[in-house]
């Protein structure tokens, strides 16, 4: 190929990085293209009421935690979301996950390329970490904290290993938009906080001896990450939007209610025991060490998918870019050893299969450096004008409505049911968005509602001790809950205060017997 293009060959021949992220782009809409997030609704209230002008500091959607304080740290996905959602129905809510998730893996393909790995590992290794990170596919802010991790690693990368410190420009303003759509962020300056830590000891140990940064490029690379950290107050809630995640975590409700904070389990989080299994043995079956920032990120976000379920996605973009060099290495001395032990017959043709997948691999690398201006938006462009000219309909884009209580929100409309209701946690949010001139008793805003209120659900919920008081002490009136429920057998068959006045395929509504 000429190595001087011309700026319209640069525009318009796809690079790998186009053709990937546009491969997946396509697959993940069609792999999954149903709503199944639980908090996406009370996300798409809010954003409403942001493009209206108005900013809540206090809870506004429930009866239980009226007036509580309210952090919207999450504003910035909320308007997207909502935008997206009014411009094209529910095929903007999952076109906009699909290019999240797929600029995502196509960033990781890249910066596995930018350590020098075979172009066809790396694609080996972002389809692995395609598929093991498909029970993530869903629309909800946290998408955007495993964009711009992946972000903040490859631009390491470029420092490290390319001496690119003007990659390091680009800190700052990943984190002002990182703060402002998800609280993830503190996951970045752990991530950075790491590396520093790592190259502060090289710098006296030399674990690294030929790639450990100088003293020099590290009081730059520290300085940026404090940049970074000021330009965090550059939010509607400025200190308090910071401290969020500290809040957060300080405040964790019962796991009963918020099962990705309990451990992986392997039926559950199969994909993150093959990954431990992956590192393990490329580490035990290989010569090559692992750098010392590579051992701390790997020890400290394994730590944190083992605690729980929610980290095992971010481990995992974390884990594949470092495992890949490995595996790589093991994938080649196999290679080598099946050449010298095969018969002579066999070995022509193996060669042959080698240079051509060599050839291929050099081929699409210089490709890949030539091509500098990518094409990715007008491929894009020409997918979205094809799901907004279908609607999404012929391509079944919508809401698994199996989830929620469709026809039982219908019921309360069309019998305009007054009074207050005690509702399914996980429903909370979209009776929130289908049901906004009524109040829940809760949704997903656990750093709303605090553990005295969760105490109370799981009273009711479960029939602990009191259950009864409690929804005299709220007045509730009616009741919407899933059908498998331990209250709702109960209700349903024993109570003498409770009467089902709507019954469907996955819910009941209790009315109080007057």
């Amino acid at each position: 190929m000429n190595k001087n293009l011309s700026l319209i060959q640069r525009l318009f021949i796809p690079s790998v990085f186009d053709l990937i992220v546009a491969t997946f782009f396509v697959a993940i809409i069609f792999s999954s293209p149903l709503i199944k997030c639980y908090d996406i609704w009370w996300h798409l209230r809010t954003g409403d009421l942001l493009l209206k002008g108005i900013f809540p500091t206090q809870d506004i959607f429930s009866f239980t935690a009226f007036g509580n304080p309210w952090i919207l740290h999450e504003w910035g996905s909320e308007v997207l979301f909502t935008l997206a959602y009014k411009g094209m129905g529910f095929s903007g809510l999952i076109i906009l996950k699909s290019f999240v998730f797929a600029l995502t893996f196509g960033l990781a393909f890249k910066m596995m390329l930018r350590k020098n790995i075979n172009i066809l590992v790396c694609f080996m290794f972002t389809l692995i970490l395609m598929v093991g990170s498909a029970g993530s596919w869903t629309v909800r802010p946290h998408m955007f904290t495993g964009l711009f991790l992946v972000m903040l690693f490859y631009i390491y990368i470029e420092f490290k290993h390319h001496k690119n410190q003007k990659a390091l420009r680009f800190l700052p303003l990943i984190f002002l938009l990182w703060i402002n759509l998800h609280g993830g962020f503190i996951i970045g300056f752990m991530f950075l906080g790491i590396c520093i830590v790592a190259e502060l000891i090289n710098i006296f140990i030399q674990y690294d001896k030929e790639k450990s940064l100088s003293f020099y490029e590290c009081k730059i690379f520290i300085i940026y990450t404090l940049i970074s950290f000021a330009a965090c107050f550059i939010n509607p809630n400025t200190y308090e939007g910071v401290l969020y995640p500290l809040i957060y975590l300080g405040n964790q409700m019962d796991s009963h209610l918020i099962s990705e904070w309990n451990p992986p389990t392997i039926r559950s989080n199969v994909q993150f025991f093959i990954m431990v299994f992956f590192i393990i043995t490329g580490l035990l079956f290989n010569k090559k060490k692992l750098l010392l920032y590579e051992i701390f990120l790997i020890l400290v976000f394994v730590f944190f998918a083992f605690s729980a379920k929610r980290h095992v996605s971010i481990f995992t973009l974390v884990a594949i870019p470092i495992v890949a060099p490995l595996w790589q290495n093991i994938i080649f001395a196999g290679y080598e050893r099946i050449f010298h032990i095969v018969t002579d017959c066999l070995k022509l043709p193996l060669q042959k299969i080698s240079d051509y997948f060599n050839s291929r691999s050099s081929s699409f690398s210089l490709k890949e450096e030539q091509l500098k201006y990518h094409t990715i938006l007008i491929l894009v462009i020409f997918f979205l004008i094809l799901l907004y000219g279908f609607k999404g309909e012929k391509f079944n884009i919508g809401v698994n409505k199996s989830l929620y209580p469709i026809e039982i929100v219908g019921y309360i409309k069309s019998n305009n049911i007054k009074g207050n209701m005690f509702n399914q946690y996980a429903w909370g949010g979209f009776l929130i968005w289908s049901l906004p001139d009524r109040k829940v008793f809760i949704d997903g805003r656990m750093d709303v509602y605090k553990k005295e209120i969760s105490d109370q659900y799981l009273t009711i919920i479960d029939l602990k001790e009191g259950w009864e008081d409690v929804l005299k002490k709220y007045s509730i009136e009616y009741i919407v809950v899933n059908k498998n429920l331990i209250i709702s057998r109960f209700l349903a068959k024993m109570s003498d205060e409770w009467v089902v006045v709507k019954e469907t395929d996955n819910a009941y509504l209790f009315s109080r017997i007057q």
